[in-house]
């Protein structure tokens, strides 16, 4: 598998976990949260494979997680789309 591939699965890996009604404190969330954000602190298209795999609705549910640290982590993947393109700009608001 190349290593875009293993980017794009571990997004959509994501969207399955956060979307199976896990506890709140699954480590898993955080992990995902970690590595997707890493994920996106790469360079521009890195960024927009992820926008394209759906992370903004899940980041929109998340900003309002009731565990400061997935806030945190919400915040950081969101940073790094606000210093994307124009058009990544623009998906975020």
């Amino acid at each position: 598998m190349s290593s875009n591939s293993s980017k794009i699965f571990m997004v959509r890996h994501f969207d399955f976990e956060f979307n199976t009604n896990r506890n709140d404190h699954d480590p898993l969330v955080l992990a995902a949260l970690r590595t997707i954000g890493n994920i996106m602190s790469g360079n521009d298209e890195q960024t927009q494979k992820v926008i394209d795999c759906g992370a903004l609705p899940a980041y929109g549910k998340l900003l309002s997680h009731k565990r400061k640290i997935i806030r945190k982590e919400v915040c950081w993947a969101i940073s790094n789309i606000a210093a994307g393109t124009v058009s990544q700009i623009q998906a975020l608001i």
